[in-house]
């Protein structure tokens, strides 16, 4: 039954329920691909964007794992998609610190404060650890979603950071974009890049981009993103992550 071309099929279900277009989803994920291929970046799927586990295996067959903000949410990852669970959350319990350190290969920590915890807390680090940094550069029209908004608890403003953190961390992570396209992602790698100076960004291994991005959306820009995520690979010597959720569901 083709329920896009007869809607008036759905009056069969009940409700409420969720109708998933499949060919819809294999388009987004071609996309997706076709990034991965073009530029050797890891693309995951953000969990809290989007959990339709019914439809994962289609989703793991082309992304590389997922970005989780709980332990819950980590434990589905590995069950669902593999090993490659990129972590986040704002608060850490000493019991969240160990498990996810046991279920991640990436871990985001909110703040040093997080870090002190989080290295205090479990006695072999497993995880590659990165921070999460405020860029204090707003880009997003929805101040509700702004993480760089006045008095923001997301991640460490630039301009408390110390240079030492560079040597501590193998990776940054940001996220600041809502639904958004290229012009706003390049601002705000500029933004850092000036801020932070290449030598510090040579220090990283990996950085997350964060999700926000509309990958999928008709207009955005995909070979500009191609360019660069390129760009910014090989002038630092890193790996970009991007973690997209709607753009994938």
């Amino acid at each position: 039954m083709d329920l896009w071309t007869n809607p008036s099929s759905l009056s069969n279900f009940p409700t409420p329920c969720y109708v998933i277009n499949e060919s819809e989803l294999s388009k987004n994920l071609s996309i997706l691909d076709g990034i991965k291929a073009k530029t050797n970046c890891y693309i995951i799927l953000a969990l809290k964007g989007y959990a339709t586990f019914s439809t994962f295996q289609p989703i793991a067959n082309v992304l590389d794992g997922v970005a989780a903000s709980s332990v819950y949410e980590a434990r589905l990852g590995i069950e669902e998609f593999g090993p490659f669970v990129h972590g986040y959350s704002v608060g850490l319990s000493v019991d969240d610190c160990h498990a996810m350190n046991e279920m991640c290969s990436h871990l985001t920590v909110n703040s040093m404060n997080q870090w002190d915890l989080f290295s205090s807390t479990v006695s072999t680090i497993k995880a590659s650890v990165g921070i999460r940094i405020n860029p204090q550069k707003s880009v997003s029209n929805t101040l509700l979603y702004d993480p760089c908004r006045p008095f923001s608890r997301l991640g460490i403003p630039m301009d408390q950071l110390d240079d030492s953190v560079f040597d501590i961390m193998d990776g940054l992570h940001f996220h600041v974009l809502c639904e958004q396209g290229v012009d706003e992602l390049e601002i705000i790698l500029n933004h850092i890049k000036s801020y932070i100076g290449e030598s510090n960004l040579k220090k990283m291994s990996w950085m997350n981009w964060g999700g926000g991005h509309s990958i999928t959306r008709s207009d955005y820009d995909i070979n500009r993103l191609i360019s660069l995520i390129n760009e910014w690979q090989s002038a630092f010597g890193l790996t970009v992550i991007l973690e997209p959720g709607s753009a994938v569901g």
